[in-house]
């Protein structure tokens, strides 16, 4: 019931969920706390007025950051399901860059921003970011969940 009554008062991004869905709002719970999701949303609605804006997030961290909520242009099964980032983003990428032989990252990337949840050795972050930032990969149906950036 609190995610339900937390997730009518956040604000209501037109680039996607965020954590105005209870189910969304639920993950965020779930991951972080709910007192530092109290407490994110108390500075953050103190700040607003000043104009400084972005503080929940950075109080409320990467995991609250990286939940995405079910919206009908993503990839299925993502366009019912409210997902969050992977568990262990950087050694993920580690492994994953050691079965491949190539550096690897694992990218949160949409239309608001990129970042880089994590990365093995070999990633340049300020290029891969550059690169990435006009999101290539998409966000709707013909979005697709790996890329491969090279020189030419």
């Amino acid at each position: 019931k609190i995610a339900i009554w937390l997730s009518k008062r956040v604000y209501k991004n037109p680039g996607g969920i965020g954590l105005a869905s209870p189910e969304t709002m639920q993950l965020a719970i779930e991951e972080i706390g709910l007192w530092r999701v109290l407490l994110a949303g108390f500075v953050s609605l103190i700040t607003k007025p000043f104009g400084i804006k972005g503080i929940f997030y950075i109080i409320a961290g990467d995991k609250a950051r990286g939940i995405d909520g079910p919206v009908p242009y993503a990839i299925p099964p993502y366009n019912t399901y409210a997902s969050k980032i992977p568990l262990e983003p950087k050694k993920t990428a580690i492994e994953i860059s050691r079965e491949i032989g190539f550096p690897t990252a694992i990218v949160d990337a949409n239309d608001l921003g990129v970042r880089i949840l994590g990365a093995s050795k070999g990633i340049d972050k300020k290029i891969l970011i550059k690169a990435l930032k006009d999101n290539p990969l998409g966000q709707c149906d013909e979005s697709t969940p790996i890329g491969i950036l090279r020189k030419i």
